[in-house]
């Protein structure tokens, strides 16, 4: 697990000057139990940039924080830009086999009080996720992607408000694509068109 490692990083990112940037290395994988970082940084313009994978734990039982409402969450983090190539997997379709017994929900949750800034392709893969109050460029033509293919049920309580992303190429458009998805979106562009409006 590195979520020690991971927080100390984040609090002298979050208090250096500047336009700080905190790069998760290329070919590196990260395990990471439910983790949250906290704001506001002492700049108002912070980078995360993911070259790495971030992974979630692959059962239910290596979770350690089983009553955590998300595995991720970034939280009044004023300015914060999140770009690269890399991996945010987690791990969503052990999740759902547990989920009629467990009758709980995991959620990727990035929540700002200002403005949140991505540069990647947001992806959901069978477990619950909320994307609010995000607003950037994505470099690819496709900006956000809910693939739940793998599950009979799908992704269901997808829930995005908020959310503008447009392209890195000025004039050119962005599209979003979704397989076996369901849930509500509001005042999102693009449009998805597996959500409820």
């Amino acid at each position: 697990m590195h979520e020690k490692a991971f927080l100390s990083a984040w609090k002298a990112f979050c208090e250096a000057d500047g336009t700080p940037t905190l790069q998760i290395p290329e070919g590196k994988t990260f395990l990471l139990q439910p983790i949250r970082f906290n704001g506001p940084c002492k700049s108002q313009n912070v980078k995360v940039q993911i070259l790495g994978k971030i992974v979630a734990p692959a059962s239910v039982e290596n979770w350690t924080d089983c009553k955590s409402e998300s595995w991720l969450s970034f939280y009044d983090v004023h300015g914060l830009i999140m770009q690269g190539s890399g991996t945010i997997d987690g791990q969503g379709s052990a999740w759902w086999k547990a989920m009629t017994a467990l009758q709980s929900t995991v959620a990727a949750l990035i929540s700002t009080l200002l403005e949140l800034r991505v540069d990647l392709a947001m992806a959901s893969d069978e477990f619950y996720t909320s994307l609010m109050s995000v607003h950037g460029t994505s470099a690819s033509e496709q900006a956000i992607t809910l693939d739940c293919s793998g599950s009979a049920n799908g992704c269901l309580n997808i829930v995005m408000s908020g959310v503008n992303i447009t392209s890195s190429n000025p004039g050119k458009e962005v599209r979003a694509l979704c397989k076996n998805a369901h849930g509500t979106s509001h005042s999102t562009t693009p449009e998805v068109p597996c959500l409820d409006h």
